[in-house]
C-alpha cells in the first residue's frame, strides 16, 4: 500500500532504487514489478542481498532489462548457479560483486562499462575467459571496458594467459600492455595487484577511466620511493 501510494503521489519520470541488505528478494522482486507495470523509467538499479536468493535473483535482473544507466548486484548466490538473461541489458554499465560466478561474462556485452568481482570462490575456467575475450573481441558489441577486481593469483595468471592468446603483447610501461590483433584491433590493458582493467582502443583514447589508473600508479610510485634523510 506505501509503495503503490508514493508510486502515485509522486509522479517521476526517471527513478533510482536500491536495495539494502536485509531486504527480502521477494520484496525487491515485487516492487520492481510495480515500477515497470507503470512504464516508470529506471535510470539506476542497486541491490545488497546476503540471503541465500538464487531462484529470484533471475527474475529480479530480468526486471532490470530497460535500465538506462547503471546496475550493481550484489548477491548471495551458490556457485553452480548459472544466469542467462532474458533480453539484453540496455543500461550503460554493470557491477557485480560478492558471489558472481553465476555471471555470464557474455551477458555483459550489451553494456558500455562492466565490472565483475571475482573473489576466491571463482570457477572460471582458461576456456572460458579464452571463448570470452575471443567472442568479445571478434564482435561489435557495445562493451568499451570491462574490470576484473579481487583476482586471486592462479586466477590473474590464467586472465593474462587468455589475453595474450589473442594478439601480440606489447608492454607500454610496468602497468600498461596493448593487445594487437590479427584483424588490426587494438586493445589497452591495466593491471595492478589483483586488478584487470581492459578498454578497446576508442574507450582507451577517449580516457575512459584512464585518469583513475594514472592517478593510481602515481600515488604506488609515490607511497613506494625511498625518502632520503634529511
Amino acid at each position: 500500500m506505501l509503495v503503490n501510494h508514493i508510486l502515485e503521489t509522486f509522479k517521476c519520470s526517471l527513478i533510482t532504487i536500491w536495495f539494502y541488505d536485509g531486504v527480502l528478494p521477494s520484496t525487491a522482486l515485487e516492487f520492481m514489478k510495480m515500477v515497470n507495470q507503470r512504464q516508470l523509467r529506471i535510470k539506476s538499479f542497486y541491490c545488497h542481498i546476503k540471503s541465500e536468493s538464487s531462484e529470484l535473483i533471475p527474475r529480479i535482473l530480468d526486471e532490470c532489462s530497460e535500465v538506462t544507466d547503471s546496475i550493481l548486484v550484489s548477491a548471495a548466490v551458490p556457485d553452480d548457479f548459472m544466469y542467462t538473461p532474458s533480453r539484453p541489458f540496455k543500461a550503460k554499465a554493470i557491477d557485480v560483486r560478492f558471489r558472481t560466478n553465476w555471471l555470464k561474462l557474455d551477458s555483459c556485452m550489451s553494456c558500455r562499462n562492466a565490472s565483475v568481482e571475482l573473489g576466491e570462490n571463482s570457477n572460471r575456467t582458461t576456456e572460458i575467459y579464452n571463448s570470452f575475450f575471443t567472442k568479445w573481441m571478434d564482435s561489435d558489441a557495445q562493451l568499451q571496458s570491462l574490470m576484473l577486481s579481487s583476482i586471486e593469483k592462479h586466477e590473474y595468471q590464467m586472465i593474462m594467459n587468455a589475453l595474450s592468446n589473442q594478439g601480440t603483447k606489447r608492454a607500454i610501461n610496468e602497468y600498461w600492455f596493448e593487445i594487437k590483433r590479427k584483424d588490426e584491433s587494438e586493445f589497452f590493458i591495466f593491471t595492478f595487484n589483483r586488478y584487470i582493467r581492459i578498454y578497446t582502443k576508442q574507450a582507451y583514447l577517449e580516457n575512459l577511466g584512464v585518469d583513475e589508473e594514472n592517478a593510481l600508479t602515481r600515488n604506488v610510485a609515490t607511497n613506494l620511493q625511498v625518502q632520503e634523510p634529511r
